[in-house]
């Protein structure tokens, strides 16, 4: 029988980039700074652009983005 091995770590970059792609859309269409998300939402300035870069963000960094949006997850 063969298969794939899938790794963690190749499922979440993946999951990240393809979040990462869909976040950076959001706030382009939006037309909102990081800087701005930031302010509102407490989450730093640093961690959105690393999310925006695809790094994967816990559950409650995203919902707090989420409700910075105007959004559900």
């Amino acid at each position: 029988m063969s298969y794939q091995q899938i790794t963690f770590k190749s499922d979440e970059a993946s999951w990240g980039f393809a979040f990462a792609n869909r976040f950076t859309k959001i706030l382009e269409e939006r037309n909102i700074k990081p800087a701005a998300l930031s302010r509102k939402t407490g989450v730093p300035e640093s961690t959105i652009k690393g999310i925006m870069e695809g790094r994967v963000p816990g559950y409650y960094r995203m919902m707090l983005l989420a409700q910075g949006l105007d959004m559900t997850l």
